[in-house]
């Protein structure tokens, strides 16, 4: 089972891989179905930059909120 993230991951272009990233984007927020304010309070990143959306991501805005 993978672990929890409390950031972001996004992957890399040029390499390909996965690295650590700014925040969480609003539209995995959205699908977490997670407020930018709920997030705020749950001390979580959000990028309003990024426009993409990982599956992995919105796995974990879900178990982070479950457990909050």
């Amino acid at each position: 089972m993978k672990k929890v993230l409390d950031r972001s991951a996004v992957q890399v272009k040029k390499v390909g891989g996965i690295r650590k990233g700014r925040g969480f984007s609003l539209n995995e927020l959205k699908d977490a179905k997670i407020v930018i304010q709920e997030a705020r309070d749950m001390d979580l990143p959000v990028d309003m930059r990024r426009k993409s959306n990982h599956p992995d991501n919105v796995k974990s805005l879900k178990a982070l909120k479950k457990k909050k």
